[in-house]
């Protein structure tokens, strides 16, 4: 495994090359990290030939659009956050029923998620973290469905069977059945200013117009949004930084 580091908008990346039997060459974000795959068909100074070349280049891409590392936030008692223009205070508390739970309620005018964790022993993170994931799905998925209406309406007039808020997936923002017209929306994307969501919201909808991203695809796009490169730019560079990252911790309370 050849390894190696760069920097990057002033931070440093480990490089890293891993053989694959993957048809061809290709790096990608993986965490700290640059990964840069290689075909096993390659001779070894070929490969390391590819991996600085490939290095070199995805490094310069990420340096243009401004690209920063991921920020791994947690949820913390306390702490205040905003979903489709709704502000959330985080409220986390230990409980001696032993049961995890996350709920949203409002209190106030204020929308509160309440997230339960046993109270005589170690939070497992992953668990409290996915019901606290559940919990806000299920109470902003009806302002999702007007915001991807409000945005089908204006644009396209097409026939929706519904909408669907996905998991914090990290390689798809949204996708589209053409069959069933269903759209599904990736959990994160509700950190997003209403730009950037309308943005995929249309880049998936012109999916239900035409299913391959060729020309007349980006074109349904760029009609609808005339800023769609520039969203996809932003996209791109500051995808780490929207929402909570899921299985990396609970703040104890």
């Amino acid at each position: 495994m050849q390894a190696g580091e760069i920097e990057i908008n002033g931070e440093t990346y480990r490089t890293v090359m891993l053989r694959s039997r993957t048809r061809n060459a290709y790096a990608r974000v993986e965490g700290g990290s640059i990964v840069v795959k290689i075909p096993e068909r390659l001779r070894e100074n070929e490969a390391i030939e590819v991996f600085e070349m490939l290095s070199s280049r995805f490094a310069k891409r990420l340096e243009k659009i401004g690209y920063r590392k991921p920020v791994q936030m947690s949820f913390k008692d306390g702490d205040r956050m905003n979903l489709l223009g709704t502000a959330f205070a985080v409220r986390v508390g230990r409980h001696t029923s032993g049961r995890y739970s996350a709920m949203v309620m409002h209190n106030d005018g204020m929308a509160e998620l309440r997230i339960s964790v046993p109270e005589n022993s170690r939070p497992d993170e992953h668990m409290a973290s996915e019901l606290a994931r559940k919990a806000l799905s299920k109470a902003l998925l009806p302002r999702l469905n007007e915001r991807v209406d409000s945005v089908n309406n204006r644009y396209f007039g097409l026939r929706l069977a519904g909408v669907r808020i996905s998991r914090d997936g990290r390689s798809r923002w949204g996708s589209c059945n053409t069959r069933t017209k269903i759209i599904n929306i990736n959990f994160r994307l509700l950190f997003a200013p209403e730009a950037i969501l309308d943005y995929v919201i249309i880049h998936e909808l012109s999916h239900l117009k035409e299913q391959r991203h060729n020309k007349r695809f980006w074109g349904i796009v760029g009609t609808a949004d005339p800023l769609s490169k520039e969203h996809a730019r932003w996209l791109e560079a500051n995808s780490g930084l929207l929402g909570p990252s899921f299985g990396k911790g609970i703040a104890k309370p």
